[in-house]
């Protein structure tokens, strides 16, 4: 298995939004959250429950895996490549 970086749930957050130009709002909105917990998540200062993790990545573009550092490809991972 391939190494991945070592880059913390907030940090990858923060890239996703800043790469895509998304605020606080879009982010609270798509996963139906306060801005606060999105600051939260984005400061490492709490944890995200697992269930906001799908409307996250989503919003973001990637892939949960992406997000939990299973992986340094942003991506969604290829429906053939698992077949």
């Amino acid at each position: 298995m391939a190494k991945t970086a070592e880059f913390p749930l907030s940090e990858r957050i923060r890239s996703r939004m800043k790469a895509l130009n998304l605020s606080y709002a879009d982010v609270a909105s798509a996963c139906n959250v306060t801005e606060v917990s999105v600051r939260n998540w984005t400061k490492d200062a709490n944890r995200m429950a697992s269930m906001y993790l799908r409307p996250l990545a989503d919003v973001l573009k990637c892939s949960i895996d992406y997000l939990c550092g299973a992986t340094d490809r942003i991506g969604k991972p290829d429906a053939r490549a698992t077949a």
